[in-house]
């Protein structure tokens, strides 16, 4: 099986990956919306260590603000549907979705689409305080200009995996691991880390995000189920 590049690089060999010309397609005002879209994932997937590498930390944060929303929203909800259809072909799955579904809401219309229209709102969410974590990580470890914008924008493209959430079995997990890995690489190309303190960087913010994120789950838990 061969690997792009980026993926099997050997920094002892002296690997140096192919320059980006021009802006991100994502940012750039003349490429079309759907190319632009289509572009930048396939940069970001194929080549990550060069798209990273070339990430400015100053781009602003609507332009990654969007993509995030995109790739995020639409992510979200391939695993939402998924977990639904299996819940309704199988059963109890298990898993807290299935639980609170299942036991508390009832598969009722009105809270499939009020968990639809509340995607994004939780993708906003988790965007801009995944990046608030991120960057008090990398202020903890050390690296190079480590601003909440410059973190914000590697959050939100490192998004990209997310198109995995429309495989039927297990696109969930390979999207996460593969958008924590897209991460690591980007620690390591526009904040300078060394691997160590890259993968302590998104260990931190990673642990930060579950904290939070797990209480808020406890607490809208024990609401729904009353």
């Amino acid at each position: 099986m061969n690997l792009p590049g980026d993926w099997v690089e050997n920094e002892e060999q002296g690997y140096s990956p192919p320059e980006v010309q021009g802006p991100i397609p994502w940012e750039d005002p003349e490429v079309p919306v759907l190319a632009a879209l289509v572009n930048t994932i396939k940069l970001i997937l194929l080549h990550p260590g060069e798209f990273f590498q070339n990430l400015t930390r100053q781009g602003g944060l609507s332009a990654p603000l969007g993509f995030a929303l995109i790739l995020g929203t639409t992510g979200m909800l391939a695993s939402f549907y998924w977990q639904l259809i299996q819940l309704l072909l199988i059963g109890n799955l298990g898993s807290w979705l299935s639980f609170l579904v299942n036991k508390s809401l009832n598969l009722e219309p009105k809270t499939v689409v009020g968990v639809t229209l509340l995607v994004p709102l939780l993708v906003l969410v988790t965007q801009f305080i995944g990046s608030f974590f991120l960057q008090l990580a990398l202020l903890l470890v050390g690296g190079r200009q480590p601003s909440y914008e410059a973190a914000f924008r590697v959050v939100a493209y490192a998004n990209a995996p997310l198109i995995a959430t429309f495989l039927p079995m297990g696109g969930g997990v390979i999207a996460s691991l593969w958008c924590l890995i897209l991460e690591f690489k980007a620690l390591v190309r526009v904040f300078e880390l060394s691997r160590l303190r890259a993968l302590m960087a998104l260990l931190l913010a990673s642990s930060f995000s579950l904290l939070i994120f797990g209480l808020l789950t406890l607490v809208l838990g024990s609401v729904l189920i009353r």
